[in-house]
């Protein structure tokens, strides 16, 4: 997304903060997994975090920065920016493209409703995974009968 970003603007510093949107985003994925290996004093491995089993395992969804309302506010920053700011809002343009379409390819390709992607709506049902991620779910069987979701490919 970076590169289509310099090839269409050809501003060094608007792709690599296209770039930049793309794996911030996806830090609260970390600070998530840290807090969790720490409340359930768990030695962290990466299968176990590569594959989202955790969100399972600790019945909750919150990766923060995963949000369609953080999109919506980039949007009319930007927008705000233009006549002020030219260049500071084209880098935050790009930022927000990066940003957006990161959220796109994870609405398409995980396994979470629109509403899942809502920080309003994760807030409103208090993270519950289950709630969250609704659209392939299955039984464990460990005594805890709830559906939740196993796919590695099921969390935001």
């Amino acid at each position: 997304m970076g590169s289509s970003v310099w090839a269409l603007t050809g501003k060094a510093d608007a792709a690599v903060l296209c770039g930049m949107a793309n794996v911030i985003s996806d830090t609260d994925h970390l600070l998530e997994y840290a807090a969790y290996c720490v409340k359930y004093r768990t030695k962290p491995e990466l299968r176990e975090f590569m594959s989202g089993e955790y969100f399972a395992r600790k019945g909750t969804l919150g990766v923060v920065f995963h949000a369609h309302e953080y999109v919506a506010a980039l949007v009319i920053a930007s927008a705000m920016l233009w006549k002020k700011n030219q260049r500071l809002a084209q880098n935050l343009t790009a930022f927000t493209a990066g940003y957006g379409m990161h959220m796109l390819l994870d609405l398409i390709g995980n396994d979470c409703t629109w509403r899942g992607y809502s920080i309003l709506y994760r807030i409103r049902v208090r993270f519950d995974e289950v709630t969250i991620c609704s659209k392939k779910r299955i039984k464990r069987g460990n005594g805890n009968e709830s559906q939740k979701c196993v796919d590695s490919n099921a969390y935001i």
